[in-house]
């Protein structure tokens, strides 16, 4: 499981700080890294944020998962999830933790590939109409190298 930071509003860790973390869960959603493409899985993710800003944020997390095909090869978008955040009491820690379905099918060839994890943050301002503003919080996880195989047998 890759772990990493990412980038947000503030550059100070006490007032704000992020994590994520994210694996490739196979058809019984056990942890794995050799995937029939004709079964279902999912990319399970942990995220949070920390700090005394913590509490403040609100808005949407927006993750978005992909495979890159290593070497020549096509790629796919293996799904996405918004997930609304809220104003909470004063607390100083926030998590979340989510599988992305990747439905039967959805990577065509087979292979090794690269996934990657996008997670972003937006903001909706009630104007009218309304509109949904991209803040620089972001965040990037590689997941270890994968293979999609048809199973044979």
């Amino acid at each position: 499981m890759t772990k990493i930071n990412f980038d947000l509003i503030t550059n100070n860790a006490a007032i704000l700080d992020g994590n994520v973390t994210a694996h490739l869960l196979d058809g019984d959603g056990d942890a794995n890294s050799v995937i029939d493409r004709h079964q279902a899985s999912a990319v399970h993710v942990d995220f949070g944020i920390s700090g005394t800003w913590a509490w403040l944020l609100w808005g949407t997390w927006h993750l978005k998962a992909v495979a890159e095909s290593i070497g020549p090869g096509p790629e796919f978008n293996l799904g996405t999830m918004d997930i609304p955040m809220t104003l909470v009491p004063p607390v100083t820690n926030r998590t979340w933790s989510v599988n992305i379905p990747i439905p039967p099918g959805t990577v065509t060839a087979d292979g090794p590939y690269k996934i990657v994890l996008l997670l972003t943050h937006s903001v909706n301002l009630a104007t009218v109409p309304p509109s949904s503003l991209r803040t620089r919080m972001a965040g990037f996880v590689e997941i270890p190298v994968v293979e999609y195989y048809t199973h044979d047998i």
